[in-house]
Parts: C-alpha cells; structure tokens; sequence
C-alpha cells in the first residue's frame, strides 16, 4: 500500500509541476498598433498615456531628452500595455519629436508636439527655400528632353519666412532638377551662380544660413567637396560682395553646409549668392536653403565696406552662357564662311544636350588654355577662342593640331594665333556651347601646313578589332574600327536624335559605345536593340575624361537573342498590378508563375519596400532592402532580366554574374534563389524595380 500511494503522490506532484507551465502562446505574425500616433502638451509639460498591442517584443527609440517614456519596452502580449508619456518643462520655442515604437521589422510612430514660449521655429525664419513646389521635368530644350534653367521653370520658387517683401533672384547656368520627386539647384559650369537678393532683414542683425548640398556628377556623388571651389557671399547693396565663410557637415546623402554671421545695425536688406568659381569637371547641388534668426554668438560680423566687386545681375540668363546679351555673329559655319566666336556660341546655345551639329568650321584667336595635360597621352588640348573684338569667347574642347595630327608640345599653339577649327558644335550638358572632343585645327594664321584643310578630306582607313584592340589604340578620327560584340547594357536609345548608347563586351574586354547611329532608312527603335544581341558597330576611338569609348558609331549588323537562358519564361510588370500609391509589398510573397515568386524586404534599410506610381516601380531603399526570386517544384534559374525606373538600379546578386548599371540588368547563373540587395548609401542610389522577366528550367 505505501508504494501504491508513492506512486500515485509521485503522478500527482507532475500534474501540478506541468499544469504551472503555461503553453507558448501563437500571436500570430508580427505586428505593433498604438492606440494614438500624436500627444500635445502646453508649456509646463506633464504626463499622458497610452495603450501597445505587440505581437513581439518591444522598446521605444528616441534621442529627446525632455521626454521620458516609461516602460521604455515590453514583452509580446496579447493585451495592451498602458505606456506614459512624460514631457519637461519647456522653456524655449515649440519643439516636436517622433516616437519609434518598434519590434525590429515593424515600427510605429507617435509624434509629440510642445508649446513653447518662444514661440514657433517657423517664426525665426527670415528665407527658406526648398525648391519643391512643383516637380521638375526633362521637357526642355529644342528636343523636349533637357531638365530646365531657372527662368524656364518657376516650380523651384517655394519660398517662406519674414523677409520675402521684396527678394528677387539673379541666375546664370542653374537649373533646377528632381530626385525622388524632390528639386534640388544644379550649377555645373564655372561662373554659374544662385543669387537670391533684397532679403528684408526687419531690424534683426545676427542670423544662421544652412544649406544642403553635394559635389559630383549622377552616378559620381560624394567626391570631395571643395570650399575653395564653392563660394557663398553676402551683400547689403549688390555692388559689393562678402566671402562668407561656412563649415560642411558630411551626411550620408546631402552634406550640411552651414554659417553664423551678423550684419551692421541699420542693415536693411541682404543678398546671398551661391557661385562655383573655378574649374573642376563635377558640378554642385544645393538645396533647402534657410536663414534664420540667431541668437547665440556670431561667428563672422560683415564688413560690407570690405567686399569686392561682383556683377550678379538679377535676370541673368541661365542657358548657354549668356548668349542674350552677345552680338548675332557672322558666318554659315562652312569652310569658305566660318562662324565667328559669337555665332558659334549662339547655334551651340540653341541646341538640346545630346543634340549635335556636325561638321561645322569656326574662327577665331586664341584667348587661352583651359587644359593642356591631354598632349602626353592623348595630342589634345582644350582652350577658348575669341572674336577680334573680345565680344563672345568660345570653347574648343581636347582639339587636335593642324590635319587632326596630335599636338606634341604647348608652343604649337600660342594665345594671339587665328584658327579655323573643323568639328561638331554641342551644348554640353545644356549649358555648355562648345566644339566636341574630335575637333582639330584646319588652319593656323592663315597655314594649313602639317595637314589638309578639313573635313571629308582626311583618308579613312577601316580596321577590323577585338575589344581590347580598340581601348588600347590611338585616339584618332580617321580610323574606322569595327568590333563585335554582345550588348550587356543599354542606356539610352533615343528616338529624336535617332542613335544608342550601350555597353557591349567580347571574350577580351568590355567598350562603351556612345549615341551609335543607323545610317539607312530603318528607326534606331525599330533596330529592336536588346542585352543579350550580338552586335557589330563600327566607329572611331574616342575618350571622355580619361574612359576610352567608341564614338562616332555607325551600326553594321546584329543577331537578335534567340532564346531565352532557361526552358521558360514568367515575368511581371507591377504598374499593372493594381498597387495602390505608398502600397507596402515588405514581406509578402508576389507570384510571378507557378514555378517562379519573389519577395520584397526591408532588410536593413530604413523603409519598407513600397510601390510608387513615381517610377511605375517598387521602391527599394538604400543600406540594404532585399529582393528575393525563388523558384520552385525542382526549377533552376537561369536568367533574370530586371528593368528599373527612375534611373535607380543600385544592387548587388548574392551569386552568379549581373550586369552593369543600367535601366535593364541582367542576371545569369544557375540558383533556385536569388538574393539581390540594394546597395546604395543615399537617396539617390536606390533601386526601382519596375519589371521581371525569369528563364529557368
């Protein structure tokens, strides 16, 4: 008996013992909910509350310290947490703060907002300007597809603050342009300037100007940012201009660029001129522009009396160097009738970027030299010509000697000397008219020893190369090299001038071909140009800032992709997937076949993935978002073809080969997965995937 009751007291103990454990509960998937997302507390702060329904752990991120939060975390729960919101005292000006609520892939946001006595920020603003109040659009220019100048577009003009009464705005080569849907001012060319002017100060004398700002070319930003390029002066009467100092603080997008300064009482007004000074290949953005009220130590009291004299004239033109104010010119741009400097500058200023008038001649002296570290390695020199007048300067881009012969030393070209120059007139950029690397000179005060006269004359010889025959031959344009190769990537094909720019490559290298033409009857477009086609092209050896490219390009031939890497083929277009503007797709699994789906992650980036109409394309954030491409029921993939918008294609393939940078990359391998990751550090680097096409088998 006393076993039988052992046994049965031992049976009853693990009852007890495993009804103490609670089963794990299933809350099902992840997900966070605040019961408000916005608290308004007076001046004296206080307390308010409320409820946290999470289904995983959670805590609280933020770096204010007048609000405390208590507790600052909690456990998942299928109840709501009461949570308090605590806020200090406030004895300065409103002041905001957003709460994250967050359980790692999930966040949510209460906003808490506190009067101040000193009253709204919004309030010490004298100037802001965020560029934003309309979206800019290539749409200029005579081919309908150049971003505009300032006096082109007014969308750019969305000012605020206390001393708007009478500003105005002087501008020369700035133009505003979008990213992401957000403007930004681009001065890309020596001399071109922002000046923003009659700034009413309203009695006040200490102030802070900050700015956004960025150096570099698109695809190229981050390079380092030089003050002694990138000026900002100040003016009381707009005769006499300060350098202002200013100090750059490095972000992972936009720099911060900032000053503290005052002004002389009785300081009515102030201009303030943003200018790039000097000469350097890559241009600079600025954006957000605010002065504002300060009150703490100045660091620089202006002494307008000091200034120097600069002429920002309000209503400059922007486009094309001033050609408004130059003389008509003479010439018809023909051997026997040269254009002179100022009409040269007038037909370049009147074309598109991207837009070419070929073989045209042009006349003039040597003003001086801009860049002859070109003779060593490439025989050329870049300097500017003039009319006998001085009216209007005219730039010659890397130009050859006499016949198109390479210079070989600096005093074969002297300033004073009258040339004739045979190439073709561009508008750089859409602001810089100049003659295109190619040009050479056909006559040198009144010689033309040491070559023929120009043009057509010049024997062509034809060459047939590989890839790496061509990078390693001579920059020249009378030889035709034709290569054959496989498109990897296509930029542009462009159906108003009729010509391609891609990327092709063979078994010994990888050319750039730049703005290739078609030289029959056929479209550019209806060449039906894809990655993947093998393509023979035939052009001269050309180089753009130390890159060797074809240009000149004419196309031969090519053999159309015959057929897909793998058996089959499933593909979506996400426009056409009924996706709503701001639709979150994190985490959900997006059907493209019955064999192939894939899945957009945050990862580690900041956002969620999300459709946008802007762009037809699922926006990946930078710093990590994810995209997965899976197949199934025993299926390998063999090719992906992804087709961006937005120009935005930053991301890595976690195996396999991908392409180059392009609005179409392509992925080729042999993986059930494939993970690509959007590499991009800043705003503009991300990736828009717009369109998927798989081949698997």
């Amino acid at each position: 008996m006393k076993l039988k009751n052992l046994f049965w007291g031992a049976l009853a103990s693990l009852a007890v013992f495993a009804a103490c454990e609670e089963p794990e509960q299933n809350l099902g998937t992840p997900d966070i909910g605040l019961s408000v997302t916005e608290m308004t507390f007076d001046t004296a702060g206080g307390e308010q509350t409320l409820t946290v329904t999470a289904t995983r752990d959670w805590m609280v991120e933020t770096d204010a310290d007048w609000v405390v939060v208590s507790p600052e975390s909690g456990s998942a729960s299928a109840e709501a947490q009461t949570v308090t919101v605590s806020v200090l005292e406030n004895t300065g000006l409103d002041r905001e703060v957003d709460l994250k609520f967050t359980i790692g892939m999930k966040s949510k946001y209460l906003t808490v907002s506190q009067a101040g006595p000193g009253g709204s920020a919004e309030a010490l603003i004298v100037y802001a300007n965020d560029f934003d109040k309309a979206v800019s659009e290539k749409k200029y220019g005579s081919s309908g597809s150049s971003w505009p100048f300032c006096d082109q577009f007014d969308g750019w003009k969305n000012e605020k603050g206390t001393g708007l009464g009478s500003v105005s705005y002087a501008f020369k080569s700035a133009s505003p342009r979008a990213s992401s849907n957000n403007n930004n001012i681009w001065l890309p060319k020596t001399g071109g300037y922002l000046s923003i002017q009659d700034i009413s100060l309203n009695g006040s004398t200490s102030f802070q100007l900050t700015f956004g700002t960025i150096c570099g070319s698109t695809g190229t930003y981050k390079k380092t940012f030089d003050k002694n390029i990138f000026k900002i002066y100040v003016s009381a009467d707009k005769a006499k201009w300060v350098d202002l100092p200013y100090e750059i603080t490095v972000n992972d997008g936009f720099d911060t660029a900032s000053a503290t300064f005052g002004v002389p009482s009785g300081t009515e007004k102030l201009s303030i001129t943003f200018e790039k000074i000097a000469d350097e290949v890559d241009g600079y953005r600025i954006d957000d522009v605010t002065l504002s009220l300060f009150d703490g130590a100045v660091a620089t009291e202006v002494d307008f009396s000091k200034g120097i004299d600069k002429d920002f004239a309000a209503g400059s033109n922007t486009g094309g160097g001033n050609t408004g104010d130059l003389p008509e010119g003479t010439g018809e741009g023909t051997q026997a009738s040269p254009y002179d400097a100022a009409k040269a500058t007038k037909v370049a200023s009147a074309l598109a970027d991207g837009e070419t008038k070929a073989g045209v001649y042009v006349k003039g002296i040597v003003k001086s030299f801009k860049d002859v570290s070109g003779i060593a390695q490439y025989g050329n020199i870049s300097y500017y010509i003039t009319d006998t007048d001085g009216a209007a300067n005219f730039y010659v881009f890397r130009g050859k000697y006499l016949g198109n012969t390479n210079f070989t030393s600096e005093d074969q070209l002297k300033i004073g000397d009258e040339v004739v120059v045979y190439g073709d007139l561009v508008n750089y950029m859409g602001n810089t008219p100049e003659l295109a690397q190619g040009n050479y000179i056909v006559s040198l005060n009144n010689s033309t020893d040491g070559g023929n006269e120009g043009g057509e004359d010049l024997p062509i010889e034809n060459k047939t190369v590989s890839v790496q025959e061509f990078l390693s031959a001579e920059i020249s344009t009378n030889v035709l090299y034709q290569v054959t190769g496989t498109i990897v990537s296509i930029e542009t094909i462009n159906s108003q001038f009729q010509n391609a720019t891609f990327t092709m490559q063979d078994e010994t290298g990888s050319l750039y071909v730049y703005r290739m033409k078609e030289e029959t009857d056929k479209a550019i477009e209806d060449l039906g140009l894809t990655v993947g086609d093998e393509l023979t092209v035939k052009g001269n050896r050309g180089d753009y800032n130390g890159n060797p490219q074809m240009v000149n390009g004419v196309y031969v031939i090519h053999i159309d992709k015959e057929a897909p890497a793998g058996d089959y083929d499933a593909s979506i277009v996400f426009s056409e997937c009924g996706y709503s503007n701001g639709q979150s797709v994190n985490n959900v699994e997006i059907k493209i076949d019955e064999n192939i789906t894939c899945v957009f992650a945050q990862g580690a980036a900041n956002n969620e993935p999300a459709y946008y109409d802007s762009g037809s394309a699922i926006r990946m954030y930078q710093n990590g978002a994810i995209l997965d491409i899976k197949a199934s029921n025993g299926k390998t993939i063999k090719e992906i073809e992804l087709t961006f918008g937005s120009n935005m294609y930053y991301l890595d393939a976690d195996s396999g080969k991908l392409t180059a940078e392009s609005p179409v990359r392509v992925w080729t391998g042999d993986a059930s997965v494939v993970r690509f990751t959007a590499t991009g550090t800043d705003k503009n680097h991300r990736a828009y995937v717009a369109a998927i096409k798989v081949s698997y088998e």
